[in-house]
């Protein structure tokens, strides 16, 4: 897992968050000033609600720190909509991803800035 931060950019790391066999990797820093939380996940291709868990509690941990996630969650927020075949990864059947990001207070841009597109980075 890498969270890369070009070099002269003013992040300054107070803490990292890991955990093995997770797959999960947090920066508690401060970016010119602000605190702040970045991060990146790598997501089973699988269904695991232990992952989903404790992916939660992790990101629950932070309060109201802005927080920046990227990754590859290996799930999608609509299988309807996401997915160019039948299958839901462990998104758990759309149920997943969804109640991750609104648990957490988390969106995907992608998806904000492009409603009702259907695209994908692997056709299956």
């Amino acid at each position: 897992m890498v969270v890369l931060v070009r070099r002269g950019v003013d992040f300054i790391v107070d803490r990292v968050y890991q955990e093995g066999g997770r797959h999960y990797l947090f920066l508690k820093g401060r970016l010119g000033g602000q605190e702040l939380v970045l991060g990146t996940i790598y997501g089973p291709n699988q269904w695991d609600s232990a992952f989903l868990l404790a992916i939660r509690r992790q990101l629950q941990s932070f309060g109201d720190l802005p927080l920046i996630v990227g990754g590859d969650f290996n799930a999608v927020m609509d299988p309807q909509q996401d997915r160019s075949s039948a299958g839901a990864g462990w998104g758990g059947g759309g149920r997943g991803l969804p109640s991750l990001c609104a648990t957490c207070g988390l969106m995907d841009v992608w998806r904000v800035l492009h409603p009702g597109e259907r695209d994908y980075t692997h056709h299956s």
